[in-house]
């Protein structure tokens, strides 16, 4: 009775990762993404916790490109937020990564 040991087993993880994805309010599963640090084998089955990720979010706007961005703070229990604005008159690359440097340096 090994092989239904086995197969129940597989049966109850399944049940229960479709459970978790059914009543999370907002569930991102990101399939096939390829990121340097995870082993691209196993990348079809890499899944980003959004609790432990640093969320951009860009809307263009007059003068320039509203960038905000957001983490979940396990401490206080709560999503952190911040806004910063990029004028059209300077490059969005270095811009974006200095935006980036300063809200991990303060967010740790």
């Amino acid at each position: 009775m090994i092989w239904f040991d086995n197969w129940f087993a597989a049966q109850c993880r399944k049940a229960w990762n479709n459970s978790r994805v059914e009543h999370d309010p907002t569930p991102r599963k990101r399939r096939g993404t390829h990121i340097a640090a995870v082993d691209l084998k196993s990348s079809n089955d890499f899944e980003m916790d959004d609790r432990k990720s640093y969320t951009i979010r860009m809307q263009p706007a007059t003068g320039g490109t509203v960038v905000e961005v957001s983490h979940y703070d396990d401490t206080a229990g709560e999503w952190n937020k911040d806004l910063y604005i990029v004028p059209d008159n300077k490059e969005f690359s270095s811009e974006l990564t200095s935006i980036m440097v300063q809200y991990k340096l303060r967010h740790g």
